[in-house]
């Protein structure tokens, strides 16, 4: 009876937990002012990729072979935005910002972010393979670090 109870205890812990990951969606079951609002902006989306989670709408595609990330609100509106770029476009002052706390090292990843505010991830990498994530804002202000 015991090992009954256990079994069932950890399926109902296993069912719960799943539940609380993303779930995957069609296209067709994003509601249609969130849908509109995407297509509108990106209309020459690839592999796109819906989720629901915690209450937002996740959507990830590319657009001419450049990684995106967008979250939207029930509403429609947009709460988090990330966006692959060039490590050669990143402002002057965030690579200036990133080399200037890792010497030596050399800019392998940028993505611009919006979440109320402006900041770029920034992976640098030294000649040994050693890389750093670090989160800089527009004036060159890290934000947070960490090694990978």
């Amino acid at each position: 009876m015991k090992n009954r109870l256990l079994v069932i205890g950890v399926a109902m812990l296993t069912l719960s937990t799943v539940s609380v990951s993303a779930q995957k969606l069609s296209s067709r079951e994003v509601p249609s002012v969130i849908l509109n609002n995407f297509q509108t902006k990106f209309r020459n989306a690839e592999d796109v990729e819906w989720k629901h989670k915690n209450g937002y709408y996740k959507v990830e595609f590319e657009v001419a072979h450049r990684d995106y990330e967008i979250k939207y609100d029930t509403k429609g509106a947009v709460i988090f935005y990330e966006e692959e770029m060039d490590t050669s476009a990143v402002p002057q002052a965030v690579r200036a910002a990133a080399i200037s706390e890792h010497p030596g090292t050399r800019l392998t990843e940028a993505k611009k972010r919006e979440a109320g505010t402006v900041t770029y991830k920034i992976e640098v990498k030294n000649n040994t393979g050693e890389e750093w994530d670090l989160v800089i804002d527009p004036a060159g202000k890290i934000i947070s670090e960490k090694r990978d």
